[in-house]
C-alpha cells in the first residue's frame, strides 16, 4: 500500500512538471568544468527558460559550444549539438570564431572532427582546422 502512496505522489509531481532534482551546480560552472550531468540538468530543469543554448556565456561573447570546444568536452558538444547549438555560430560581441576555429586552435582534434561531421565549415582565412582528419 505504501508503494501505491509513493508511486501516486510521484505521478502527481511530474504531472505538475517536476522533472528530477535540482541541479547542485550552476549552468556555468557545470559547463566550464565540462560536467555533461550537470549541464544538461540545467537545461532540463523547468526554470531553464533563462538559459540559452546558442546565446552568449561571457563577456567575450561565447556561446556553450564554444566553451565546450575550448576545453575539449566533447561529451557536453555532442549534447548541445544534439539540441540545437550551432556548429557555425560566430558568437558575439568580441568572439568572431566557430567551435570548430576554437577546437583546432586547442588541439582538440576529437572535437574538431565531431564538429565537422556535424557540419562544421572552414572558412578561409581562419585557423587552420585543415589539420584536422575528416572522419
Amino acid at each position: 500500500m505504501r508503494y501505491l502512496a509513493q508511486m501516486a505522489t510521484l505521478v502527481s509531481l511530474l504531472g505538475a512538471g517536476c522533472v528530477g532534482p535540482r541541479p547542485t551546480m550552476s549552468f556555468h560552472e557545470a559547463l566550464y568544468t565540462g560536467n555533461a550531468k550537470e549541464t544538461r540538468a540545467n537545461l532540463e530543469w523547468p526554470d531553464s527558460k533563462f538559459i540559452s543554448i546558442s546565446g552568449p556565456v561571457d563577456k567575450t561573447g561565447r556561446t556553450p559550444l564554444h566553451v565546450a570546444a575550448e576545453f575539449g568536452h566533447a561529451e557536453l558538444a555532442q549534447y548541445l549539438i544534439q539540441h540545437g547549438a550551432s556548429v557555425n555560430d560566430f558568437g558575439h560581441w568580441s568572439c568572431n570564431c566557430t567551435p570548430l576555429q576554437i577546437a583546432t586552435h586547442k588541439g582538440h582534434g576529437d572535437l574538431a572532427a565531431l564538429l565537422k561531421s556535424h557540419g562544421a565549415k572552414d572558412y578561409p582565412m581562419r585557423q587552420p582546422s585543415y589539420l584536422v582528419p575528416n572522419r
